[in-house]
């Protein structure tokens, strides 16, 4: 078995690990610049590396640690250039011999060429060859050193598609009766599901990923990978635990809100286990998972959709559909062209798509492995935290009623608030009320629910603004609660805000990279909640009494860090009877008035 890790800063980056089995083919697939020819020269000895191991059946070329470096010509590798680098002074066959062992007789090189087509044209110099026939030389050469590794770099993209289908088919069949090692480099995704065993996803000098091709694009690792694998349909959403209510599921059921706010679509998918409840993701699912239908059989996933746009070059298709909800979303498959004629498929005529629970695969947001497991360890730290809610508006838009006591669903916006505080770990919260003090302690006393602990103050001037009720959510809460981990800043009339929201959030807030601040923002509107850590919180309480968050973060902006979301639900507020008529309009759902 062939074993690499390749490591180095410049002037060539290198961050890659990869192994190939005996008997198998390894396709090194990535852009260019990725490092896919880089890998294949260090693997060959032409290109020193670092630091790293490689490792062949046991045997050491190359031990940055060990200090073992085996030079290229005694290294059994067979190699085969896109430009053929034959000899042009030199017939085929003795291109061949040229490669050939001491120990091998020239009857090793005629089977070669036997094999490969190639005894009528034993005599003849490469530039009296064609392409094809030049790279069935290139490799038998390769074959006729005997090597224990064969590497191929873009062996087969400079001839015709008729040529490359038969130097396939020629692989294929040498590979019957030499069981070595075999690195493919290509950056054609079709010939490495074609002819590899496994394939390696290469990016910027680093391995991504390692699996057998359907794995990959089936269940690529990140979204980078599957941009790489050709899967452009990559959407966001987020995942949760458990059924969708009312749906019969698979034996470990998930669900998948599809897009943010209140325009999210909920799927069905397969829970493998490995992601927290409620967090962010990218999704994808591949060509071979989606169903079209021209009736709804009533199956889980299925969407109705129009087709938008129908482009056929040869015996293929490809067809795009914009999905019939509301954020609509567009889907784009190839297709084989007569399926699209079988189905009638027709510009702007309507059909059903059923996407398989079994083949949504879901990817959090992280950039690579080891900022997985930072993260990992951030997420799962427990914090001290305490909140402000921020009650003490007129409700003057509304006539003068207190937003925070409408009613969504049989619960006003206050006991939604107080739950989802409780469901996230929120120990402390200061409710800072205004002119309805009155009925909203009666509301906190009628709650019976388990909440966190509330300590109602009221501001006598409120009329002054908002910056003179955040003072004062801030100074009490410093008494109440003098050294928390983070506060969270909320506002009362955010009907759509639920325990979801916040955690992804706090998770956001954990996972930052700069900054004591972090607050949403929705197609270039800042949104809320705001939160602070604990160590800017004592800061602005220690300064001028009249210091206040926002005053804070204006004059401080390398200390903010902004949240670029989809989430509507950070955005919309209860101000006006129009948010009121819009909010039903979205949501379907009744809101009573208190």
């Amino acid at each position: 078995m062939l074993k690499a890790e390749l490591i180095q800063a410049g002037p060539i980056y290198l961050d890659m690990h990869f192994e190939c089995q005996v008997g198998e083919l390894l396709a090194l697939v990535g852009p260019s610049g990725s490092g896919k020819t880089s890998a294949l020269r260090a693997l060959a000895g032409l290109l020193p590396v670092t630091q790293g191991v490689i490792e062949l059946d046991q045997t050491v070329w190359f031990d940055s640690a060990k200090n073992i470096f085996v030079p290229a010509h005694d290294r059994l590798v067979g190699m085969v250039f896109q430009n053929y680098a034959l000899f042009p002074h030199l017939t085929a066959l003795q291109n061949i011999c040229l490669a050939l062992p001491d120990k091998a007789g020239q009857e090793y090189a005629y089977n070669l060429m036997e094999d490969m087509q190639l005894v009528d044209l034993q005599n003849r110099l490469p530039s009296e060859l064609s392409g094809g026939q030049r790279q069935r030389v290139a490799l038998a050469r390769a074959f006729a050193r005997q090597p224990k590794l064969l590497l191929l770099d873009e062996a087969f993209s400079a001839v015709d598609y008729p040529t490359r289908k038969t130097l396939y088919e020629e692989l294929i069949k040498l590979r019957e009766h030499i069981a070595i090692p075999i690195v493919m480099v290509t950056h054609d995704l079709r010939e490495a599901r074609l002819l590899s065993d496994r394939m390696c996803i290469l990016d910027q000098g680093r391995s991504l990923q390692q699996a057998p091709a359907e794995l990959i694009v089936s269940s690529p690792r990140n979204a980078r990978v599957a941009e790489l694998v050709g899967l452009n349909d990559i959407y966001s959403g987020t995942f949760f635990q458990g059924p969708i209510p009312g749906q019969k599921s698979d034996p470990k059921p998930g669900r998948l809100l599809w897009g943010q706010g209140v325009d999210a679509y909920p799927l069905e998918i397969t829970d493998k286990g490995r992601l927290p409840n409620q967090t962010e993701v990218k999704w994808v699912i591949a060509g071979e998972h989606v169903e079209l239908m021209r009736e709804d059989r009533g199956l889980a996933n299925t969407i109705a959709a129009r087709i938008s746009k129908i482009r056929q070059l040869g015996d293929i298709a490809t067809v795009q559909f914009i999905f019939s909800i509301t954020h609509q979303p567009r889907m784009q498959i190839d297709l084989s062209t007569r399926l699209v004629n079988d189905l009638d498929f027709q510009l702007h005529s309507d059909i059903y798509i059923r996407l398989d629970p079994r083949g949504i695969h879901i990817m959090p947001v992280y950039t690579n492995p080891m900022q997985k497991r930072v993260e990992k360890l951030r997420r799962e730290k427990t914090l001290n935290m305490a909140a402000i809610l921020l009650v003490a508006g007129e409700g003057a838009r509304l006539g003068n009623i207190p937003k925070v006591l409408l009613r969504v669903s049989g619960k006003t916006l206050l006991e939604r608030h107080l739950e989802s505080m409780s469901a996230l770990g929120i120990q402390t919260c200061v409710v800072v009320t205004g002119a309805y003090q009155a009925v909203i302690t009666q509301q906190i006393q009628a709650l019976s629910r388990q909440l966190p602990k509330v300590y109602l103050v009221q501001n006598i001037d409120s009329k002054k603004g908002q910056a003179s009720s955040v003072r004062l959510g801030l100074e009490h809460l410093g008494l109440m609660v003098p050294e928390p981990d983070l506060v969270i800043m909320m506002l009362g009339d955010q009907p759509l805000l639920d325990v979801a929201d916040l955690r992804q959030l706090v998770e956001r807030f954990k996972v930052r990279t700069h900054g004591q601040f972090v607050f949403p923002q929705v197609a270039e509107k800042r949104g809320n909640p705001v939160i602070m850590s604990g160590q800017v919180f004592r800061e602005i309480l220690i300064q001028s009494p009249k210091q206040t968050v926002r005053g804070y973060m204006d004059s401080h902006p390398e200390e903010v860090d902004i949240w670029q979301t989809h989430n509507e639900h950070f955005i919309f507020d209860m101000d006006t009877p129009e948010d009121l008529i819009l909010f039903q309009k979205k949501t379907g759902l009744v809101i009573e008035l208190p």
